[in-house]
């Protein structure tokens, strides 16, 4: 490796190297993910209601991922990590925008779990698991 390479960044590629490239991706979005929910977790909505179990939507979030899937993160292929990340990046934005839109909380959770319920159905279409 390079020397102008700082250290962070030897770590970075080290672990891009171990676990490849899209993985890595994934870990990263569920990082920013979980600081999202954090910033979340002080958010108070339109209805004048704030966070009643800062760790329980992260929490239900990560189950309905996994719902959604069929499996856990660390046994997903590289077709699902990539669903994973575009649905991670999704939470963050709705997150965000509603958020933004001053929404009330129970909105802003049913936009996420709408999205995971879409991703599943279309993972089930394509996997030939639909009913």
């Amino acid at each position: 490796m390079s020397k102008n390479l700082s250290n962070t960044e030897s770590k970075v590629l080290k672990l891009i190297q171990k676990e490849g490239i899209t993985r890595y991706l994934s870990r990263q979005a569920n990082v920013e993910r979980r600081n999202k929910i954090r910033e979340f977790d002080s958010y108070v909505g339109s209805d004048g209601k704030g966070s009643t179990s800062p760790a329980g939507m992260a929490i239900s979030i990560a189950r309905a991922i996994k719902d959604s899937f069929g499996v856990a993160v660390a046994e997903m292929n590289e077709w699902q990590l990539n669903q994973l990340i575009m649905l991670e990046n999704s939470a963050i934005q709705i997150i965000e925008n509603g958020m933004k839109a001053n929404l009330p909380r129970v909105e802003i959770r049913q936009r996420i779990f709408d999205v995971i319920k879409l991703n599943k159905q279309q993972y089930d279409i394509i996997n030939g698991d639909s009913k």
